[in-house]
């Protein structure tokens, strides 16, 4: 009941907000197009370009700040857009619903404040999953009519604008890679909807806001905005961050948050805060 009526209202009824990884995305591609050709021009290009050349180029982020050499540091907006595009998708529907008089009345009706919560992390799960789909069409249709080899293979070249692993990858560790930014960006969603239960949405998304502009600036693995940011892997640099502790760290996280956010809300008495409160 629950998961049907959050499918219709927060995904089906607002699908026009899913418009914004696709934008973004048609951003990030035409913005590698013309990093490459101007890397062509100087000959820097040194074999055929991949989907997985664009699909690194939009979750590679950039390398944290060095205070000894400022002006090597690139901001990565295009990552930080992505991140923040799902954080306010997320962010906004859960709970709001709840303060009108029909999202009362569901929870009522359902008389389970467990499953109401599960629903919604279900919902969000499915947002982040629909979002990155969106991504990753996007980039696949972008590549095919672009000509781009359709190989998701990580291939060495010594180009400035292409990514080279320094280390042979396992099909594991390749699959690993790639769901690498779905993971961190749906545990992110996990721990934000839980910081929203303790207190509100706002502090919520400020939360994430910060946690990811300062994972730009520092590279922590307990910063784990990091763990998206694909540059500072370990398939990249030699002292990168390790896939198997992204993998764990992100996990905890996620337990944590789902554990925290039941046992809370079920002896939390919502329907008596005001609209701008959230058990205070």
């Amino acid at each position: 009941m629950y998961y049907k009526y959050d499918l219709k209202n927060g995904i089906i009824y607002e699908w026009k907000q899913f418009l914004l990884p696709f934008f973004v995305t048609l951003v990030a591609c035409f913005s590698f197009t013309s990093d490459i050709r101007t890397a062509e021009n100087i000959g820097q290009i040194d074999r055929g370009i991949m989907l997985s050349d664009v699909i690194i180029y939009l979750f590679k982020g950039e390398q944290p700040f060095d205070p000894m050499n400022p002006e090597s540091f690139r901001f990565p907006f295009l990552w930080l857009i992505i991140q923040l595009g799902l954080a306010f998708i997320t962010g906004k529907y859960p709970l709001s619903e709840i303060y009108t008089n029909h999202g009362a009345n569901v929870l009522i009706k359902g008389r389970s404040r467990t499953k109401w919560i599960l629903s919604k992390f279900l919902w969000i799960f499915t947002v982040c999953i629909v979002y990155y789909l969106i991504i990753f069409l996007t980039i696949i249709t972008y590549s095919k009519i672009l000509n781009y080899n359709i190989n998701l293979n990580l291939v060495e070249t010594n180009s400035l604008i292409l990514l080279a692993p320094i280390k042979n990858i396992s099909i594991t560790n390749l699959i690993c890679i790639y769901l690498l930014p779905v993971t961190t960006s749906i545990t992110i969603s996990f721990l934000q909807f839980t910081i929203a239960v303790l207190f509100n949405s706002v502090i919520s998304f400020a939360f994430t806001l910060v946690m990811c502009g300062v994972s730009i600036f520092y590279e922590n693995i307990y910063l784990i905005g990091n763990c998206s940011l694909l540059i500072r892997n370990e398939i990249y640099n030699i002292d990168g961050i390790s896939i198997k502790m992204s993998y764990f760290i992100l996990l905890v996280v996620i337990v944590i948050s789902f554990t925290f956010s039941i046992v809370y809300f079920k002896n939390c008495d919502i329907l008596q805060n005001r609209r701008n409160e959230w058990c205070t």
